[in-house]
């Protein structure tokens, strides 16, 4: 199969990565809020349908020689490979410092002979910023839930079945089972966001989907009622609900993108990016020694069935610019980003900034 690409020849810029082969942009186009985003985990999704993209232009069967740097190819950006699939579409998280406009961009690299995957690929250098915890539920059947932090909260065990339709990548589908990860230091909070992507069975039946506390001491609670999903946050062992998501709005069979935010003064509970409700509420939560599950909460019986993924605890509250930046760069149909057409520059010259 034949490819035509755009050859860069000279450039009196050079970049740190001009010893690599290939080079794309990647475009925020779909930014469209006011509001500035500083260390946002980007996800980005290469497949063969990139104009000019090849897995066959890496050198290392795993993709250790992908790279990613700022704008003006100086800074190099860390990522994880949550999915490297050669056959088919690969997942990566880029920590990107700062998104202002749809006018910002990155570049991607590749196709450098002897590279080896850098060591914040895998030690949670990535997921800075406030985040206790981020599960990408991607594990194969009945193995541990790994936490991508450098908390490294992973669950005591995985009773869920791996599944090969998550939302991103590999999800998980939970079948009348739950997950336990025990409480750790990492797990103090006076602020909170937690979050996750859900496609429930049954959107009639109570169940829980992220929770953390004991019998009557909960910390926090989020579940699917009587076709509402609902969030609590407690301080006393009292449970009143303090926001909530109408019939209208949970759906059984769809993924929804369902967020809790506590920011010191308010509860806020956002669906598919959009805020649906908030109600005051002042106090800190309460921080117990319980565990944190997914999949149910302290009365197990009240379990959750259908699939989830892309579980996230944070120890502050996201803005709202966050959280919807979060839905449209991860939802199966994203306009966040933009790839442009793969640039080959020949052995002995520099990529030019453009």
């Amino acid at each position: 199969m034949w490819m035509m690409f755009a050859v860069i020849n000279k450039s009196a810029e050079a970049g740190i990565f001009d010893a690599w082969t290939y080079r794309m942009k990647i475009t925020f186009s779909g930014y469209t809020k006011s509001g500035v985003l500083t260390n946002f985990p980007v996800l980005i999704v290469l497949r063969t349908n990139i104009n000019c993209f090849a897995y066959t232009q890496f050198t290392s069967s795993v993709g250790a020689d992908l790279r990613f740097a700022s704008s003006n190819q100086t800074n190099e950006l860390k990522y994880e490979v949550e999915k490297w699939d050669t056959n088919g579409i690969s997942y990566i998280w880029v920590q990107v410092p700062r998104i202002a406009s749809a006018n910002d961009f990155i570049y991607a690299y590749w196709g450098k002979t002897g590279a080896s995957s850098p060591s914040y690929t895998t030690n949670g250098a990535v997921w800075t910023n406030g985040y206790i915890g981020v599960w990408h539920m991607g594990e194969a059947s009945y193995a541990q839930l790994k936490d991508s932090t450098t908390n490294r909260n992973h669950s005591l065990s995985n009773p869920f079945v791996s599944t090969t339709n998550g939302c991103i990548g590999n999800g998980m589908t939970a079948s009348a089972n739950y997950a336990v990860i025990p409480d750790a230091p990492s797990m103090a909070w006076t602020r909170i966001t937690f979050e996750g992507w859900f496609k429930a069975s049954n959107i009639m039946a109570e169940q829980g989907l992220i929770s953390k506390g004991l019998e009557g001491y909960n910390e926090f609670i989020s579940r699917v009622r009587n076709g509402d999903y609902t969030v609590f946050v407690d301080n006393d062992g009292n449970w009143p609900p303090v926001a909530g998501i109408s019939a209208e709005g949970a759906q059984a069979g769809v993924w929804q993108y369902v967020v809790g935010v506590y920011d010191g003064a308010n509860m806020h509970i956002y669906a598919n990016g959009m805020r649906i409700t908030g109600t005051a509420w002042s106090g800190a939560p309460l921080n117990s020694s319980g565990a944190l599950y997914f999949g149910t909460y302290y009365d197990t019986t009240l379990k959750y069935t259908g699939n989830m993924d892309e579980i996230r605890i944070s120890n502050l509250a996201r803005s709202s610019n966050w959280v919807w930046a979060c839905w449209i760069n991860q939802k199966p149909d994203s306009s966040f980003i933009e790839y442009s057409r793969v640039v080959y520059k020949p052995r002995g010259t520099v990529f030019m900034i453009k």
